[in-house]
């Protein structure tokens, strides 16, 4: 299939330190870009009529939508208690422009 020579051919990739092959998945970590235009072809061969651009911007919202979720779920763990992962999400929306941000 064309996705699998597209993943083999990133997987040893000799054009970028000839005429050694290297790993462009680990070497330029583009794991997430893999991942989404995988899913993109999932999505646009179901028929699904969506711009690239929205595709790429709705998947973006909904990973920043699991960051909330994931302190829930991981507080709720931690704790057992529900006033503590209500608190630690309340923490997360109140810094969200900081913690959604790389320095």
């Amino acid at each position: 299939t064309p996705m699998a020579d597209v993943v083999h051919r990133l997987l040893h990739d000799d054009t970028v330190e000839h005429p050694a092959a290297c790993n462009a998945l680990r070497r330029f970590t583009v794991y997430p870009e893999v991942l989404l235009g995988l899913l993109w072809r999932v999505v646009h061969g179901a028929g699904a009529r969506l711009h690239p651009y929205d595709f790429y911007l709705y998947a973006g919202w909904a990973m920043n939508g699991l960051i909330p979720f994931s302190v829930l779920l991981l507080t709720h763990l931690l704790t057992g208690s529900f006033l503590c992962s209500a608190l630690a999400v309340l923490m997360v929306f109140a810094n969200f422009t900081d913690i959604t941000r790389a320095p």
